[in-house]
């Protein structure tokens, strides 16, 4: 037996309750007793007006309640890092909707289904999932004729954090989420994450 007192002010202690259902279920059915390696554990829950009873026990993702912290926009790219922080986000209670920024049709919709995919994996961690699929490859051409090489990166990092800040803003989420860290890749150098950083003035949660 294993009791839970949601109402601390139950006239009975745990071990009493245990003890007393234990004596019960052990009358009925003549159960043998073991502390120590019990084949079944009978869980209880006591609230202030109803009591509920269970044998089995699935670990959630933990963290905080789906929602909790407010909303928050998270930008997809299709790799690991981004998927990993939009998850650590939900499971500190945030609602994440994602942004993915594609090349369709100068590219193929290969990233878009990549992303697809992620978002329903990560609509297991929280109640249900927003996906903005964001065309990019005409400003990523115009950013090619105008732009040096060097700096490309990072102007597209910049045009995405304001487009996904627009999208934060119409939706009333609070901050934007990445999965950039220094020194990740050659274009996160802390340098190049301020000059991007500066494109918003919301938050940026990495």
């Amino acid at each position: 037996m294993s009791v839970r007192r949601g109402a601390k002010n139950f006239p009975m202690t745990s071990p009493r309750i245990e003890r007393e259902i234990g004596g019960r279920i052990q009358q009925v059915r003549g159960w043998k007793v073991d502390l120590d390696h019990a084949e079944l554990t009978v869980r209880v829950e006591l609230l202030k007006d109803e009591a509920f009873y269970h044998f089995d026990r699935d670990k959630g993702p933990g963290g905080l309640p789906s929602g909790v912290s407010g909303k928050v926009v998270a930008l997809m790219s299709g790799g690991i890092d981004s998927p990993v922080a939009a998850l650590r986000l939900m499971k500190r209670g945030c609602s994440v909707v994602l942004v993915h920024f594609h090349s369709y049709p100068f590219l193929s919709r290969a990233s878009q289904e990549k992303v697809r995919e992620l978002a329903g994996v990560l609509t297991r961690y929280q109640m249900r999932t927003t996906l903005h699929l964001v065309p990019f490859g005409e400003l990523q051409r115009q950013v090619v004729v105008a732009v040096p090489p060097p700096l490309r990166v990072v102007i597209y990092r910049r045009l995405m954090l304001r487009i996904a800040e627009r999208i934060a803003r119409d939706g009333r989420a609070r901050a934007l989420v990445t999965g950039e860290s220094i020194g990740q890749v050659a274009s996160q150098t802390l340098d190049n994450m301020t000059v991007i950083a500066a494109a918003t003035s919301m938050p940026i949660l990495r």
